[in-house]
């Protein structure tokens, strides 16, 4: 399993799988399924990214200073702004698929989407979650072989613990805000359970 300092780095590169995500103004350095990373000192294999860049049209009620509210359309994508990457580590030259990670990147304030999903945490489940469970089993059903045994999420995407809760993986989170009523009985008594 990668260590607390791998996944702070790990969920750091996550963002970089949006090729148009921007820090500071600046274009993020694109991450990439077969791409080799070192996170924290160690080689890393992106396996798999999601990043769907399907695009479709919203409206955003956008508040008027004076009251009222007027109709602001966006692009979205089917995605509501997730972005996830797999990764394994390397082990003496070998890529270790029986110590695979998924990682969740949080909000983008710069895209529609993301804010979208944030906002609607707020009141149950982020958007985002249904999106980032699709991959989850996709990854699952098409790589038997591979064993997923630890999923992180930053802010936003501590939604990664109810996934994680569901599918008895090991999950970190680091700052996660999430509305525990989300879970599921069998969910909280997982949790509850396997609290580290």
């Amino acid at each position: 399993m990668a260590t607390e300092e791998q996944l702070v780095d790990l969920n750091n590169k996550v963002y970089g799988v949006d090729h148009n995500y921007k820090k500071n103004g600046d274009l993020y350095q694109n991450i990439d399924e077969g791409q080799t990373i070192t996170v924290a000192g160690k080689k890393f294999q992106v396996i798999s990214t999601s990043n769907d860049e399907q695009l479709g049209s919203a409206m955003y009620r956008e508040p008027l200073p004076n009251g009222g509210y007027r109709d602001v359309p966006y692009t979205t994508n089917d995605s509501l702004g997730f972005s996830g990457m797999a990764v394994a580590p390397i082990n003496k030259g070998v890529v270790d698929y029986g110590n695979v990670t998924v990682v969740a990147a949080a909000t983008n304030p710069a895209s529609p989407a993301d804010l979208q999903g944030a906002v609607q945490s707020i009141f149950g489940n982020s958007t985002q979650y249904d999106v980032a469970e699709r991959y989850l089993l996709k990854l699952m059903k098409a790589h038997p072989d591979w064993q997923i045994n630890q999923l992180s999420g930053y802010s936003q995407s501590s939604y990664m613990l109810k996934i994680g809760a569901k599918y008895h993986i090991p999950t970190t989170v680091f700052h996660g805000w999430f509305n525990y009523n989300t879970l599921t009985k069998a969910e909280r008594t997982y949790m509850n359970a396997h609290m580290a």
